[in-house]
């Protein structure tokens, strides 16, 4: 498991400017990490959606 989290932690670095909205889901489909476009592009602070599936962000977005 301590590669799997070092591969997210380098992915996230790679990612977290990106000028699109780009998060990371589980199989479950919960959002675990999003980046400064993702919370720019809701309107809200990413611990606000953190382990919520993708249909409640949606909604709470609209």
């Amino acid at each position: 498991m301590k590669t799997y989290a070092s591969v997210i932690r380098t992915v996230q670095r790679l990612l977290k400017n990106l000028p699109d909205p780009t998060y990371m889901m589980d199989l479950n489909e919960q959002i675990f990490w999003g980046n400064k476009a993702f919370e720019k592009g809701l309107g809200h602070d990413f611990a606000a959606f953190n382990h919520r599936g993708v249909g409640r962000i949606v909604e709470k977005s609209l």
